[in-house]
């Protein structure tokens, strides 16, 4: 997702432990968060 940010924007995300320790990203996670940053309007072109 980073070549799709805009330029200009710094994201910080704060991850709780339990999910940190985690192997693996489920992609439904990965679905949502790209929603999240799509609706906020971070990437370039807002896709």
């Amino acid at each position: 997702m980073l070549p799709k940010l805009s330029p200009g924007w710094r994201l910080v995300f704060i991850v709780k432990p339990t999910t940190a320790e985690s192997k693996c990203v489920s992609p439904q996670f990965l679905q949502e968060l790209e929603q999240l940053l799509a609706q906020a309007e971070v990437f370039d072109g807002n896709s």
